[in-house]
This record gives C-alpha cells, structure tokens and sequence, in this order.
C-alpha cells in the first residue's frame, strides 16, 4: 500500500502537474469565455448545459479528457516511487485452522393478541424511558406549577 510520505516527497508530482496546467490553461481561458464565466479549476462543471453552444460543449469535453490524463500520470507515478507499508491493524486469516460456528435459534414469540394479559417485561423500554425522564420532569413541573399570585396581585393594582 502507498503511503502518504512517498506522495509528499514525490517531486515528479510537481513536473507533471506544470506540463499538464500547461494544456488545461488555455482550455479553460476558452470555455470561461465562451460562457461568460470565471469558473475555477474546481469549479468546472463535469457535463454541460443543454443551451450551450456546440464549440463550448467540445471545449469541456477537451478539457476533461485532459485531466483525466494528468490524473492518471501522477497515480501512475506514485504508484511506481512510494514506499510500501504492511498494516498490521489488519488480522492476519488463518488458512490451516477451521473455525465452526453454531447459530442457536431463537424462541419463537407468539404474535396473538388474544392473550389476557400483555407481555410488558419484553415491550417496556427502560433505557427509553431513562433518558426522555428529564424533560418528561420539566415538563410535568411546568405544567403543575402554581401560579405566584403575589406578582399577579402587584402587578395589577397598577
């Protein structure tokens, strides 16, 4: 696997990126004005537009296909100087030991709804409950509060 150091040190990244910039420029100074735009390199869109002019679609399919060649010189590239690395976060499989694993199945649950009494241990959700208890608080302290009359009283002999 390629590492990031070998793509930081690769200086040939530079010398290709130039040779390419080179033919993608002019492309791109073509297209922002046959469009009336000021895009960017990132900013180009990947298809174009149904009212654009004929010259103006060539131009983005050019320019395209120009990147995607520089692209792929400078994958080509670091793929032939990076160094290599073993990750060893990865388990290593062993081929000679076989491992079985057995599946128990689980009871089955009766979907009736004859039954006289619910099943409320299974359907209850304590940790549910646990967490929403602090606004289910706030909100059972708003709704029974009592009015201070004090400040009503104050407030309305004005």
């Amino acid at each position: 696997m390629a590492n990031a150091k070998g793509r930081g040190n690769n200086d040939q990244i530079d010398t290709i990126h130039s040779k390419w910039q080179t033919k993608l420029q002019p492309i791109q100074q073509q297209l922002n004005t046959q469009l009336k735009q000021k895009w960017q390199e990132w900013e180009i869109p990947r298809e174009s537009q149904k009212e654009w002019t004929k010259k103006a679609k060539d131009l983005l399919a050019q320019w395209w296909e120009i990147r995607q060649q520089r692209q792929k010189e400078i994958d080509d590239t670091i793929a032939k100087h990076s160094d290599t690395e073993t990750l060893y976060d990865q388990p290593i499989e062993e081929k000679s030991q076989n491992q079985t694993w057995q599946v128990k199945p689980k009871p089955a649950r009766s979907k009736s709804k004859s039954k006289s009494k619910p099943d409320i241990g299974c359907d209850f959700d304590l940790a549910g409950f646990l967490f929403n208890l602090p606004g289910l608080v706030l909100i059972l302290t708003f709704y029974f509060r009592q009015p201070q009359k004090s400040r009503r009283a104050k407030y309305s002999q004005k």
